[in-house]
């Protein structure tokens, strides 16, 4: 709680900030974006959509501006669980670089309404245009493993280790295919490793675990 209480205390300090700093320049973007950022992090949704949008008319005629607002104000509707209206605002964004970006959240957008072929598209395309990124390949592990396709999501999480061995969510992914697999020793390598890293992200995907096994109990009572 007082870890907690500590970041609420810097996010606030830091909100107060970014005001005094837009109302010396209201004219610098990168205010307007860290503070809508800092909201949405707060759970301050509708003040960080008003910011967003409040902004993107100031810099209405600045499309490179107008792009990254936009792209901020995606990610408060995707923050929210508006997952249709955060599309729409990333499929607005044009800037090249912020693009491939905008294409991986709307997958991740899809992903969250489990349309699991949708969130394929688009996230092979931002991997296409972001290839040292591994966010976008473990967004297609992701979606193959929730439609059951193993051995691909398996190759894809191993593409997200190759890049980054301690990611969490890689790690105990792994550990869930191979429990599948009814391979328990290399299941416990992989769960293991995330218990060394993290013990409380163990902790809080065990239901993941359950859940798993729940599904393998009931098929196998149904192929009785």
């Amino acid at each position: 709680m007082a870890e907690e209480d500590k970041k609420t205390q810097e996010a606030e300090k830091a909100t107060h900030k970014l005001v005094q700093a837009i109302d010396q320049d209201p004219y610098n973007v990168d205010n307007y974006y860290q503070l809508g950022t800092i909201l949405t992090e707060m759970q301050s949704f509708p003040q960080a959509e008003e910011l967003f949008k409040r902004a993107i008319n100031i810099f209405n005629d600045q499309p490179a501006k107008v792009d990254l607002l936009t792209y901020g104000l995606g990610n408060v509707f995707y923050s929210a669980g508006l997952y249709d209206e955060a599309i729409q605002a990333f499929q607005k964004v044009t800037d090249h670089q912020l693009k491939a970006e905008a294409y991986l959240m709307i997958g991740q957008a899809n992903y969250a309404q489990q349309k699991y072929q949708q969130a394929m598209v688009f996230a092979l395309t931002a991997s296409d245009e972001m290839p040292q990124n591994k966010e976008p390949k473990r967004l297609l592990a992701d979606c193959f493993l929730a439609l059951g396709k193993f051995d691909q999501a398996e190759d894809f999480y191993q593409q997200v280790l190759a890049m980054d061995d301690t990611d969490l969510r890689a790690l105990f992914q792994l550990g869930v295919i191979k429990f599948t697999q009814e391979s328990p020793e290399a299941a416990d390598e992989y769960f293991n490793k995330v218990k060394q890293l993290d013990q409380d992200y163990y902790d809080r995907m065990q239901e993941r675990l359950s859940d798993v096994q729940r599904a393998i109990k009931s098929k196998d009572q149904d192929d009785e």
